[in-house]
């Protein structure tokens, strides 16, 4: 008796079988993102100190994610305006907004993990939300 629902798993056009569907990793451009981010996360560590901005992560930091989150919308102004104008970033906002992001996607896993829920925006769990 098997003990894998088979809801839960995908079956190919081969015929073979596994335990569900995965994301669709294969369709994020990684040569462009992965290099930008990484560019980001280096510049940070040069700046900061390697690691620096887990702090606030690891200690939920209230002020330090606001922080993140203005600073996502001030970049993401920033490329808005550069847009309109027809000019030239001289700096990677959009990746900016990216590194932003992540930092406050990992600070609502931990609190997921944790269960504990000291933000208002965390109300649910990732599979829950309906996209």
């Amino acid at each position: 008796m098997s003990d894998v629902n088979e809801s839960d798993t995908h079956a190919f056009s081969s015929g073979a079988k596994s335990s569900g569907k995965l994301p669709r990793y294969d369709l994020i451009p990684w040569d462009i993102f992965a290099k930008r981010l990484a560019d980001r996360y280096e510049l940070g560590s040069k700046k900061y100190g390697e690691g620096n901005w887990q702090l606030g992560i690891a200690k939920f930091d209230r002020e330090f994610l606001l922080d993140r989150a203005n600073h996502m919308l001030d970049h993401a102004h920033r490329a808005v305006e550069v847009i309109r104008a027809d000019g030239i970033m001289t700096d990677d906002d959009l990746a900016a907004v990216i590194w932003g992001a992540i930092c406050l996607m990992l600070a609502q896993e931990e609190v997921l993990e944790t269960e504990t829920l000291p933000m208002a925006w965390v109300l649910r769990k990732p599979e829950d939300i309906p996209f």
